[in-house]
C-alpha cells in the first residue's frame, strides 16, 4: 500500500470516527486491509472480492465491521468497536446508513453543499414574509403559513415545501407546492402529495413543540434520510409550534443542488412561523 492509499484511509477513518461518534458511543474506529491474513485477524470476513461500496460483513455483538473499496482498489474493512457492551439493532443500522452516506460523499455521488445564502436574502425573506402577515390577521393558519412558506420559496430558490397538521402519531398534509420541472420535480411532487407521514423521530416531534431543525443529505439523521425520497433533496429546514387553538403545525422546506443552503435560513423560517401561528400585531392601549 502506497503512502498516498495510507493517508486516504486513515482520512476515511477519521472521517467515520468523526461522525458517527456523534450519534452512537463508540470505544474506537480501527481499519484493516481486506488482505489474505490480515483481514482474518482483524475480526472475520471473506479476504477477496471487495465490493465497489460499503458492506456489512459480519461481527460480533461489540463490533460492527463494514468493508470498503479504496480509489487505488485497496480493499479494508472498518470495525466500529464498542468494549463496554453491544450494539443494538438500530444503532447498527444507523452506523451503517451514516458510512453509506459518507462513502457517496467520498466518491461524489452526493455533492459538494450547495452555494451559501446571502445573509441580506434571508433578511428580505423574514422581513416580506412580516409585511405580508400584517395583512393576514384574519386569514386561517394554514393561509398563514402557506405566505411563509411561498415568501421563503421564491427568495431562497427552494425546490419544494410542506405543511401538516399534527395528528396523534402522523402529519396530516395541508397545503405544498413543488417548483421544479422534470423527472425530479414529479417526483418530489408525489411524496409532498401524500396525505400523511408519519411522526417517527424525536427531532420532528420537538419541531411540533415550537422548535426547528435544519438537515443535510450527507449528515446520517433520521431528518436527511427522509430526504432520499424527496426527489434529491440536499438540504432540508423545518419549523413548527402550536397555533392559538393548540394546534400543532410544520412547515419544511426542501432545497435541491440548485437551491443555497437552507441550513443558514434556520432562524428565520423558526421566527416567520413563529409569527404566523399567532397575531402579527400586539393589542393596541386604548386611546
Amino acid at each position: 500500500m502506497k503512502s498516498t492509499a495510507l493517508d486516504e484511509v486513515e482520512r476515511w477513518r477519521e472521517l467515520v470516527e468523526h461522525t458517527i461518534s456523534a450519534a452512537i458511543s463508540l470505544d474506537a474506529v480501527t481499519v484493516a486491509r481486506e488482505e489474505a491474513g490480515e483481514l482474518a485477524a482483524a475480526g472475520g470476513g471473506s479476504s477477496s472480492g471487495a465490493s465497489a461500496g460499503p458492506a456489512h460483513v459480519g461481527t460480533d455483538d461489540g463490533v460492527i465491521a463494514v468493508r470498503r473499496e479504496c480509489p487505488d482498489g485497496t480493499g479494508i474493512v472498518l470495525h466500529l468497536v464498542r468494549s463496554t457492551g453491544s450494539f443494538d439493532a438500530e444503532e447498527r443500522r444507523l452506523a451503517r446508513r451514516v458510512v453509506d452516506a459518507l462513502e457517496q460523499l467520498v466518491r461524489g455521488t452526493v455533492g459538494q453543499l450547495p452555494d451559501e445564502l446571502e445573509p441580506g436574502d434571508v433578511a428580505d425573506a423574514l422581513e416580506r414574509t412580516l409585511h405580508d402577515l400584517d395583512d393576514l390577521v384574519d386569514a386561517p393558519v394554514v393561509d398563514r403559513l402557506t405566505a411563509v412558506a411561498c415568501r421563503f420559496a421564491q427568495r431562497l430558490d427552494v425546490a419544494g415545501w410542506w405543511i401538516g397538521r399534527a395528528g396523534t402519531t402522523e402529519l396530516w398534509r395541508a397545503a405544498s407546492s413543488v417548483r421544479r420541472d422534470g423527472t425530479e420535480g414529479e417526483r418530489l411532487g408525489a411524496v409532498l402529495a401524500a396525505p400523511s407521514i408519519q411522526v417517527t423521530d424525536d427531532r420532528t416531534a420537538a419541531v411540533l413543540e415550537g422548535g426547528s431543525l435544519v438537515a443535510w443529505a450527507g449528515d446520517g439523521t433520521a431528518a436527511a434520510r427522509a430526504m432520499e425520497v424527496w426527489g434529491g433533496g440536499v438540504t432540508r429546514v423545518a419549523a413548527g409550534g402550536y397555533d392559538l387553538d393548540a394546534r400543532r403545525w410544520m412547515l419544511c422546506m426542501v432545497g435541491d443542488v440548485a437551491t443555497p443552503d437552507l441550513r443558514q435560513a434556520q432562524a428565520a423560517v423558526s421566527a416567520a412561523v413563529q409569527v404566523a401561528l399567532g397575531f402579527p400585531r400586539a393589542p393596541r392601549p386604548p386611546i
